[in-house]
């Protein structure tokens, strides 16, 4: 009896799960294979080091300082989700060297907190999220507090993704050398959601842009002539099963072309956001602060503006509606 009692332990202890722990990181550690790294007294050097060892429900936290790497997270589970962020009270900035300081391909249930996303030469993107080289998209991403400025487009690009949110984040100074990249001209935003995508079938929120602020982000030497330079941008986000997209409680301001705008897209609450001094960039014509342009003639596809504070009118076209609004240096500019 106590062989078999012994072995039923013996088979137990292989199943229990981990314990999550945290990893260190810092710009004056070490990446070593010691039983005793990654501990807070002897942090690893690189994320992309923390990043191999991570496990679902880990914690991979940045000390504060200028890391010059791009990184590439790695996601948990819905029960276990993997976070990176800086140390308390301190900030960890990504100088990028590659196309994006922060890379998401096919990673899901991760959060990122408290860090900063750059590029030293004003290039490319801070955060692209996107599906993996296999085809393996991203899932629940929640991002808090991560800054991304002088990236040439924009500071974040959510392609192809779901249930993202992004909240108390400043995207200041993106978008001005839109370029070359994989044989295509690609133009930038502040923020960009294109082509999101309802990833189980359901109604309700899917997507949350929150309480951000987003200024300066304009096209100045786009390649083959500007046409962005939005604060925020929902642009080709179509969904027939109820999914949708908020924007929310943000300050727009100075950026290129509009605040915030919806292209080609359905089912997107843009609500209690303001806006302001938008339209910096002389080549976009002036057609309102919170706009809507393409949407598809179907009740299926809606647009609602409620309690935006704006000082240059919107656009109206059908199945988009407005509510409550302040206009203080303009009117409702008719759609087209």
């Amino acid at each position: 009896m106590w062989h078999n009692l012994l072995l039923i332990l013996c088979f137990a202890a292989l199943i229990v799960p981990a314990q999550a722990r945290e990893w260190y990181v810092a710009t004056t550690g070490t990446d070593s294979s010691a039983s005793n790294s990654g501990l807070i007294a002897t942090p690893f050097q690189h994320i992309w080091y923390a990043t191999s060892l991570a496990n679902p429900g880990d914690d991979i936290v940045l000390r504060g300082g200028q890391y010059h790497e791009s990184f590439y997270p790695k996601g948990g589970t819905a029960a276990a989700w993997i976070t990176y962020r800086s140390y308390t009270n301190e900030r960890a900035t990504i100088h990028a060297t590659d196309f994006q300081a922060c890379g998401v391909y096919g990673a899901s249930y991760l959060a990122l907190k408290w860090i900063d996303f750059t590029h030293d030469d004003n290039s490319g993107v801070g955060l692209l999220c996107q599906n993996s080289a296999n085809g393996v998209p991203s899932f629940h991403l929640f991002i808090q507090g991560c800054n991304a400025y002088r990236n040439g487009m924009c500071g974040y690009q959510f392609i192809g993704s779901d249930y993202v949110t992004l909240t108390n984040s400043n995207i200041y100074n993106n978008c001005n050398t839109g370029q070359f990249y994989n044989g295509e001209t690609l133009h930038g935003s502040g923020i960009s959601l294109y082509k999101m995508v309802n990833s189980d079938g359901t109604g309700g929120t899917h997507n949350q842009i929150t309480r951000c602020s987003v200024w300066g982000n304009i096209e100045t030497t786009a390649p083959g002539g500007h046409s962005d330079g939005n604060g925020i941008i929902v642009d080709t986000c179509l969904d027939t099963n109820g999914a949708y997209t908020e924007v929310s409680n943000n300050t727009c301001h100075d950026n290129g072309a509009r605040g915030i705008h919806a292209f080609m897209s359905g089912s997107v609450s843009i609500h209690d956001n303001v806006c302001y001094h938008d339209f910096q960039d002389p080549t976009i014509p002036v057609i309102g602060e919170t706009t809507a342009i393409g949407v598809p003639m179907a009740a299926a596809f809606w647009i609602y503006f409620a309690n935006n504070t704006d000082d240059q009118g919107q656009q109206l076209q059908p199945y988009v509606s407005y509510a409550n609004h302040i206009f203080w240096n303009g009117s409702q500019v008719p759609g087209t």
